[in-house]
């Protein structure tokens, strides 16, 4: 059974407005054990590079009053979800940025890879005019960058974020890109870093989570065996959406236990 859910956003990022509050609240009526709020952190955003940052003393601030008012009955981890860019004139400002913010006391950093190409594949937009298959790798270009250039991540999220996006009249089979995941993976790996299984996808009823079973599987069969279980939830009722399928998913995949951070250790619990 899966008691702590290690990523979702609140108030603090530029996509959600769900109160830290009612996280917990909804949590804890779940009967979830532990959570940790991971805000986004995606320095440079195109166009506004106000949104998707949050002020890291208010966040503690905030945060830490709370877990103090909900001591004894849920444990409030305290994470961000930093995105990694790869393109050559932003590289020195996140890495400016992402070395003042990691030596902070975060339980936990979800390492991601939302932006490339100075977009988001979240928008149709930065599909238009485009092969997808290309796109796609180009994604995973970026992401082997950021595993090579950044450290002190705990783990990495959603691994293949823009496969969730990739325009409905296309059909691109996972299998074209295992041979850089399988690089992403073995760098990963080497690191000590770990990976997630993101139940977003299977909140909204896709039959697989992020990464697919396929890379999951991957990374257990090459030794990848740290792994958390998000729901990535910005809204209160997807806190801990679909744990039992993760259970399920993680457990073919090779799996017995998932992790918990705190202070960026992991601890391990049996599935």
């Amino acid at each position: 059974m899966i008691l702590s859910d290690q990523h979702m956003h609140s108030s603090f990022s530029t996509d959600s407005q769900s109160d830290p509050r009612l996280l917990l609240d909804t949590a804890i009526s779940r009967g979830l054990t532990s959570i940790t709020i991971t805000d986004h952190m995606d320095c440079e955003w195109p166009e506004d590079n106000t949104q998707y940052i949050f002020d890291e003393k208010e966040y503690f601030d905030v945060l830490g009053k709370l877990r103090a008012d909900y001591s004894g009955r849920i444990d409030l981890g305290i994470g961000m979800e930093f995105g990694f860019r790869n393109e050559a004139d932003i590289v020195e400002k996140i890495d400016k940025r992402f070395n003042e913010l990691k030596v902070l006391p975060f339980d936990f950093i979800i390492g991601s890879t939302h932006l490339y190409d100075y977009g988001d594949p979240y928008y149709p937009k930065f599909w238009e005019g485009h092969n997808a298959y290309r796109r796609l790798m180009q994604y995973y270009e970026a992401t082997l960058f950021n595993v090579e250039h950044y450290d002190s991540y705990d783990v990495y999220g959603h691994l293949d974020y823009a496969a969730r996006y990739v325009p409905a009249d296309t059909h691109i089979e996972p299998t074209r890109f295992l041979n850089i995941i399988e690089v992403i993976l073995k760098k990963i790996i080497e690191d000590g870093h770990g990976l997630e299984i993101n139940t977003k996808n299977l909140n909204k009823g896709f039959s697989v989570p992020n990464p697919s079973p396929t890379i999951l599987k991957m990374y257990r069969a090459m030794g990848g065996e740290i792994i958390t279980v998000g729901s990535d939830a910005h809204k209160s009722e997807h806190v801990g959406g679909c744990f039992d399928k993760a259970r399920d998913i993680l457990l073919d995949c090779g799996f017995k236990h998932y992790a918990v951070f705190r202070a960026h250790k992991p601890e391990f619990y049996e599935l």
